[in-house]
C-alpha cells in the first residue's frame, strides 16, 4: 500500500473534501476487509463499513506523524477500535432483549 503524503493528511485534517475523499478512497479496501470481518448476527457489512468510515475520520483528526507510525497503521487501529466498540454493543443490546 502507497503511503498518503503529508500533505494530503493535512489537507483532510483541515476538512478539504477532495482530501477527505482521496484518503477514504484509499483506505477503501482496508476498511471493507476489517468490516467484512466484523459481520456477526446484529451487525451487518453496511454497518460494520460506517462505523469503520466514522474510525477513519477520528484516526484523521487526531493523527500526529510524531508518535512513530505510518498513518496507514495508525488509522487500521482506529478503524478496527471502532468496528468492535460497535460489534460489542450490538451484542450487549441484543443480550438485553
Amino acid at each position: 500500500m502507497v503511503s498518503l503524503s503529508p500533505q494530503t493528511l493535512a489537507r483532510a485534517r483541515a476538512g478539504q473534501e477532495a482530501a477527505v475523499a482521496a484518503v477514504l478512497t484509499h483506505m477503501m479496501p482496508l476498511l471493507r476487509r476489517l468490516a467484512a470481518r466484523a459481520v456477526c448476527p446484529g451487525l451487518e457489512f453496511e454497518d460494520a463499513l460506517q462505523e469503520g468510515i466514522i474510525g477513519l475520520f477520528g484516526a484523521i483528526k487526531t493523527y500526529h506523524s510524531a508518535g512513530g507510525a505510518s498513518f496507514e497503521t495508525y488509522a487500521a487501529v482506529c478503524i478496527r477500535n471502532a468496528v468492535t466498540a460497535e460489534d460489542v454493543a450490538e451484542l450487549f443490546q441484543k443480550n438485553q432483549e
